[in-house]
């Protein structure tokens, strides 16, 4: 498993994967306008590392690095037909040692408690609980559904 930077040439597998709705309901909305992924690509910051994940040179999934100051904030989204094949720790693993190679002295996580994969991955990682907090996506806040709620990890580096 290797990270490819994210590139123009991966929009339609991006856009596979946000539409996803294994994926989506973990993320909070479906992203169905490839103009607005197109630009978000076009428009990442130098801070902002997004990355592809590749497995015999087919993409698995996306994730990301975005370095504030001395800490980062990392993301990571599987294809729910590579979910369990150790993936999503191999690229948490793989983040981590991004931080540090850019000296960051902290990183952070965040993900719906009741994605119990992704809990499992990040207190595998050496992630502990910092917060809890509450998100609502736009469709959710239309029909008032009463939201999710989002648990933010944080590891220590050294």
């Amino acid at each position: 498993m290797v990270l490819r930077p994210l590139a123009q040439a991966d929009l339609n597998f991006l856009y596979k994967l946000v539409n996803d709705q294994n994926v989506a309901h973990f993320i909070g909305a479906l992203i169905n306008d490839r103009d607005i992924l197109k630009s978000w690509i076009e428009n990442l910051e130098p801070s902002d590392h997004e990355y592809v994940i590749m497995s015999d040179s087919v993409p698995v999934g996306e994730c990301s690095l975005t370095i504030t100051g001395d800490s980062g904030a990392i993301g990571c989204m599987i294809i729910p037909e590579y979910w369990n094949h150790g993936y999503g720790f191999s690229t948490i693993k793989k983040l981590i040692m991004l931080a540090q190679e850019n000296g960051l002295k902290e990183v952070t996580a965040a993900t719906d408690e009741k994605n119990i994969a992704s809990v499992r991955i990040l207190e595998n990682a050496g992630f502990s609980a910092q917060a809890i907090g509450w998100m609502i996506s736009d469709e959710e806040l239309e029909s008032m559904k009463t939201g999710r709620t989002i648990m933010t990890y944080v590891k220590r580096l050294n």
